[in-house]
């Protein structure tokens, strides 16, 4: 194992135990009904709505950015761009 991949592993395991500690003190000190009650209600959402929304393709639909043919809508200018 060299240098560089030593050090990487230290400061990756540096940083998720910081992370797990600052996910910690966030439930323990802020407002854990309301983190518990909507990450329970989104859970419930997202397994309630998975195949429908993960199978939707828009072909029966008229959405628009289906059939407008727009090639790239990532900067001004680009061709397609209205």
């Amino acid at each position: 194992m060299t240098g560089l991949t030593k050090g990487i592993r230290i400061l990756a395991s540096i940083k998720t135990t910081l992370f797990v500690l600052f996910l910690a003190f966030v439930f323990f000190f802020g407002p854990a009904q309301f983190i518990l009650n909507y990450a329970v209600e989104g859970l419930g959402d997202f397994l309630g709505h998975f195949f429908q929304k993960a199978l939707f393709t828009g072909a029966t639909h008229d959405d628009p950015g289906r059939t407008s043919g727009r090639k790239c809508i990532c900067r001004p200018g680009a061709p397609g761009r209205r």
